[in-house]
């Protein structure tokens, strides 16, 4: 019996170690940005809670008061799906589970759905010929210029773009490797990799560039992003800095700023492409798509609808 005793003893510490290491992964499951808007609308539920003196755990009836206040706010639907999620996942880490949701609230949840459907509003791609136009019409720093080419020619993510590193990059006698190690699609990190050939029009641009990060990079020895923050080398430009280019690219041409955004470039890489006739499955492998049909698709935008209209037939 001692000896058991002296055996749990020892096996204490080494749960705790466990139990440490166990919450890392779960913490993990999500990406950083998940987790920073789970963050902030546990606290604003909270907020509204503590305002309205709503007793915990909250029932249904408070929950549907809640949501309904985040409808006066004019939230769209993902965003109180969200909500709910966060909130639920808020108590469960307090170690105070809420129940299923009765019917009623999926009812509930049905009227909001019926209540705010809406027609998706879809930004406009910055084609190849529209980002010609928005460099040669506009005065650019270097770094700029240089991230809208990257942008459009790795038809890359925002967040995926601006935190590229130095070390991501590969250059060979055929053009630039470029790996990332998690993506949108991608959360286990398995490696992902997509190759600009030097046959790409803009290549010496986007070749020019890495050098001089390269060259700067290793006379500095700062953090080592292919694009820092003009502020603080340590830190990486951010997406909205990179929205804002995007914008003043349409806007350097007299296009509608508002009619873009950070995806344009990754949905003007996906409708070049389908302009120039180039298979959807090379599309998405470019893009980086699990599912061709479903989500390249999405990017092309009207161009088959005309160039492949089945009324040309007749």
């Amino acid at each position: 019996m001692n000896s058991l005793l002296i055996s749990q003893q020892h096996q204490l510490p080494d749960k705790v170690r466990l139990v440490g290491k166990a919450r890392e992964i779960l913490e993990n499951a999500w990406s950083g940005n998940t987790k920073r808007a789970y963050r902030s609308m546990w606290q604003s539920w909270q907020a509204w809670r503590k305002q309205h003196e709503v007793a915990e755990p909250p029932t249904e009836e408070a929950l549907m008061l809640y949501l309904t206040h985040l409808v006066e706010q004019e939230k769209k639907l993902p965003t109180l799906n969200a909500a709910l999620v966060a909130i639920r996942h808020g108590y469960e880490a307090a170690q105070t589970s809420l129940p299923p949701f009765s019917g009623s609230f999926q009812l509930f949840r049905q009227g909001l759905r019926r209540q705010l459907k809406h027609k998706p509003i879809r930004k406009k791609p910055m084609t190849l010929g529209v980002l010609d136009q928005g460099l040669r019409k506009c005065f650019w720093e270097p770094w700029e210029q240089a991230l809208l080419q990257w942008g459009f020619a790795t038809g890359f993510r925002r967040s995926e773009l601006v935190s590229l590193r130095l070390t991501d990059i590969t250059s060979e006698d055929r053009g630039l490797l470029i790996s990332l190690a998690a993506s949108k699609t991608n959360q286990e990190g398995k490696e992902e990799t997509i190759a600009i050939p030097t046959e790409w029009r803009d290549f010496t641009a986007l070749l020019d560039w890495y050098k001089q990060r390269r060259e700067q990079h290793q006379a500095t020895q700062d953090a080592g992003w292919l694009f820092p923050s003009p502020r603080d080398a340590n830190a990486h430009v951010s997406e909205k800095t990179f929205v804002r280019i995007v914008k003043r690219a349409a806007e350097a041409q007299g296009l509608n700023a508002a009619d873009f955004a950070g995806h344009s470039c990754r949905a003007g890489l996906a409708t070049s492409l389908a302009e120039a006739d180039v298979d959807i499955r090379r599309i998405s492998q470019q893009l980086r798509h699990k599912d061709p049909l479903r989500t390249t698709t999405r990017y092309i935008r009207t161009h088959e609808q005309f160039s492949k209209n089945p009324l040309k037939d007749l």
